[in-house]
């Protein structure tokens, strides 16, 4: 028997914007902002707001773990270092802030300072982080580039992936044809996904250019929503995995690696070849790294600092939490009534997780995208599915997020 198609292959019936129109876009829109960031952004963070210190924090956690292995996940960075340094200072480099001032590791007879923000914490990331920043992380810690270059060529490498989540996530939203919708209906929708569109891409290269590496893991975890909308599970699969192995907020999207899975059971006879089951067993294998690891992070990492109002175990009274929940879980009511399953365990899963979290930060939402790439690609009901999906974006980015 065949499976009844998750995903319509038809040519869509959105002629403003077409793939051709979208590569000179994106080429335009890189260039523009790659010349603006190196023009403008002289701090030796090289980032829009130069509070921000992830990126440097992650090409010298890949220094770091040249150095000392799985252990920057078990033990505070601080302990691994040659000599450590406040976290306040961590936190606010200034042009005052020497490399003296950064803690170091020794490479043969060269010392490289870096600098590796919450160092008091394990790196709160998986093994894909390291695997990322590690030509970056090679080229400062062989002396080929100074502390102000590495952070430009990672914001760069950061634009870079924005804008290609971005043209993928606009093909997803404009691809799916609209049929059985009324011209005033599809006007609307229209309207409505070009504006998402805009949305997107502003979170997207805003928070890239403050050096935050999400996209990476939402492109592939992009893939896996296409893939899965194509009856491709084995593709799925991986692509999901390594979004996972990239970034552990790919969690959120747990219910979408159940939903393949079944079609790996209704596929079942049509699976078993050799060059899937590789990809099945490489899958599997980057899971497991990425879920180890957060095991052996997560005892020390409880210990983060609470400002998640809907963490469960924290001093909020549970009847404030409670009403906190409410807006979201109607969310959740809609789609179910809707009988958007995937959609509706996607966003129970991602609430309960945020209940559990006691921090989170404004650039959390954007992982939210993967959500809604699954809501523009519903066969049935896109309209709801996207409604609801951006409803539920807004309550948390404003409600949770604090953006």
């Amino acid at each position: 028997m065949g499976l009844t198609p998750h995903y319509s292959q038809q040519s869509n019936n959105f002629s403003f914007l077409n793939k051709k129109y979208l590569i000179i876009f994106l080429l335009c829109s890189f260039l523009g902002l790659s010349l603006c960031a190196t023009a403008f952004f002289k701090h030796p963070s090289r980032t829009l707001s130069p509070r921000f210190t992830d990126h440097f924090s992650h090409w010298g956690s890949a220094i770091l773990f040249s150095k000392k292995g799985f252990d920057i996940y078990r033990k505070p960075s601080s302990e691994l270092c040659r000599h450590g340094i406040p976290p306040d200072i961590a936190l606010n480099i200034n042009d005052n802030c020497s490399l003296d001032d950064m803690p170091a590791v020794e490479h043969g007879k060269l010392l490289r300072s870096f600098q590796i923000n919450w160092q008091q914490f394990p790196r709160a990331y998986p093994p894909g982080d390291v695997l990322y920043h590690a030509v970056i992380g090679f080229l400062y810690a062989k002396g080929l580039v100074d502390f102000s270059t590495a952070n430009w060529i990672t914001i760069e490498l950061y634009l870079l992936t924005a804008h290609l989540v971005f043209g993928l996530f606009t093909l997803l939203l404009l691809d799916p044809a609209l049929t059985g919708s009324s011209k005033i209906t599809q006007k609307a929708l229209k309207f409505f996904i070009f504006s998402l569109l805009v949305l997107a891409y502003l979170l997207l290269m805003k928070w890239s250019l403050n050096g935050f590496y999400d996209p990476i893991s939402i492109f592939f975890l992009l893939f896996s929503v296409l893939y899965y909308r194509q009856q491709k599970p084995t593709a799925a699969l991986l692509f999901f995995s390594i979004g996972l192995f990239l970034h552990f907020r790919a969690l959120w999207a747990c219910p979408l690696l159940v939903f393949i899975f079944r079609d790996f059971y209704q596929k079942r006879s049509a699976i078993f070849t050799t060059r899937n089951i590789i990809i099945i067993i490489l899958s599997v294998g980057l899971i497991v790294i990425s879920l180890y690891t957060l095991t052996i992070q997560l005892a020390q990492l409880s210990a983060y600092d609470v400002n998640n109002s809907i963490f469960f175990n924290s001093e909020h009274h549970f009847t404030s939490i409670s009403l906190r929940l409410v807006p979201l879980l109607a969310m959740i009511l809609v789609l179910l009534k809707a009988r958007l399953y995937l959609l509706a365990s996607l966003s129970a899963w991602q609430l309960y997780m945020l209940t559990q979290m006691p921090s989170v930060q404004p650039w959390y939402n954007l992982f939210l995208l993967v959500f809604l790439a699954v809501a523009g690609t519903e066969p049935k009901s896109k309209t709801i599915a996207l409604l609801t999906i951006f409803t539920f974006f807004l309550i948390e980015s404003f409600g949770i997020f604090r953006n």
